[in-house]
């Protein structure tokens, strides 16, 4: 249908494989037999690029530039920490607000420089998410930060990145019992429902999946790739239950390799993060189906990528490309 200013919802994926949605002649076959249905039926809407590139292997300058539309290159973003964005430089939001446009971030940022590179700095009216590097998918919760505190005296919660989320400037909503890719998806449902037909919004909805750790997903999805779930999970259908870190039972590393990922060879790899991509094809397809209910679907634009190629860290699969992450070959920088 055609309207003068659309609704605009971009989404982005972390470190999705070039193969890894199941529409595309060149995608995996583990990913075609689960299927992505949703994401699937937003390339058959439309249009799908299978030569698009972002333009730097690593998120947060690729980041810069997707929401600039310019090289950030130019004004030295080249690697995580540096340059940030200029104050001042056009973004997207800051441009559709100029014709009336509802701006809402959703989700991950990481734009460099911390706080410095507040969504609210840069156009948007609203935000729900985290500012730096990555976030955890669970520990959303004031609670948490206790927890930790208590079991890891004297060290250093950085790494660990809990606690709650940010909501527009100075706010902390704090969840239980919570994943982001569900609490990002609940936030972008909201947004399509109460916003007025005669006001359009702009919505950019960043996913931290499927970004390492790949944690042991809830029953819901891990059956369907066929991980264990283990007994304390069963009875929490989609929710994440995980024991805290304990450093006097263990390292963090030893921890992270059992609960979650950190690079070493794990021979569930691929199911993890294949439990974590298909959670967000399932909450994609509630996105479009509340655009459906509202009568919007006709009057959105919709746009999905990954913000650089996939990382041998989660098992993505990059075929036929050669490279990951971080690296300037095909698979670095050309995204599904």
């Amino acid at each position: 249908k055609t309207t003068s200013r659309p609704n605009i919802i971009i989404m982005v994926a972390d470190d999705l494989g070039y193969a890894d949605l199941a529409f595309l002649d060149h995608s995996s076959a583990d990913v075609k037999k689960l299927g992505t249905p949703n994401l699937d039926r937003i390339a058959a809407m439309g249009t799908y690029f299978t030569n698009a590139y972002a333009t730097s292997p690593i998120c947060s300058p690729s980041r810069c530039g997707l929401i600039t539309g310019s090289y950030q290159q130019r004004w030295g973003n080249y690697w995580y920490g540096q340059g940030g964005l200029p104050k001042g430089r056009a973004t997207i939001p800051l441009v559709l607000r100029k014709l009336g446009y509802r701006n809402v971030k959703i989700g991950k940022t990481h734009l460099n420089g911390g706080a410095a590179q507040h969504p609210l700095d840069h156009g948007f009216d609203e935000f729900l998410g985290f500012i730096h590097h990555t976030w955890d998918y669970i520990r959303l919760s004031q609670k948490d930060v206790d927890a930790y505190k208590q079991r890891a005296k004297g060290k250093s919660l950085g790494i660990l990145k809990v606690g709650p989320l940010m909501k527009d400037r100075d706010q902390k909503v704090s969840l239980e019992g919570a994943f982001t890719t569900k609490v990002f998806t609940d936030r972008a449902i909201e947004v399509i429902e109460e916003t007025d037909d005669d006001q359009p919004f702009y919505i950019e909805l960043e996913y931290n999946a499927v970004h390492q750790p790949t944690y042991v997903t809830s029953p819901l999805w891990s059956r369907k790739v066929g991980l264990d779930v283990p007994a304390w999970q069963r009875d929490a259908p989609d929710t994440w239950k995980f024991p805290y870190w304990d450093p006097q039972k263990s390292s963090w590393n030893e921890w992270h390799k059992r609960w979650g990922h950190l690079g070493e060879i794990d021979p569930l790899g691929r199911r993890r993060y294949l439990s974590h991509l298909i959670a967000m094809d399932h909450h994609i397809g509630r996105i479009l189906g509340a655009l459906e209910k509202s009568n919007k679907i006709n009057d959105t634009v919709l746009v999905f990528l990954s913000d650089n190629g996939g990382t041998i860290n989660t098992y993505s699969n990059n075929t036929p490309l050669r490279g990951w992450k971080y690296m300037f070959g095909e698979g670095g920088i050309r995204i599904p």
